[in-house]
């Protein structure tokens, strides 16, 4: 499918192969899932740090207010 005609006049079809031509769909489609897996691993490693930190910071206020 062609591109949009002032787009095609200004830049053309060797911009969109200079920029995603060495891509298959495949290699896309492995990208996206492994910024995927390495967001949601971020995420959960960083959620599950600081509930490890809030949890020791309640246990010491805890302590201190029993001695």
């Amino acid at each position: 499918m062609p591109g949009e005609a002032t787009w095609q006049n200004y830049a053309g079809d060797a911009a969109y192969n200079a920029i995603l031509g060495g891509m298959s769909t495949g290699g896309i489609v492995l990208a996206s899932l492994a910024g995927f897996w390495t967001g949601e691993f971020t995420n959960s490693f960083t959620l599950a740090r600081m509930k490890t930190i809030t949890i020791e910071a309640r246990t010491s206020i805890f302590l201190e207010y029993l001695c």
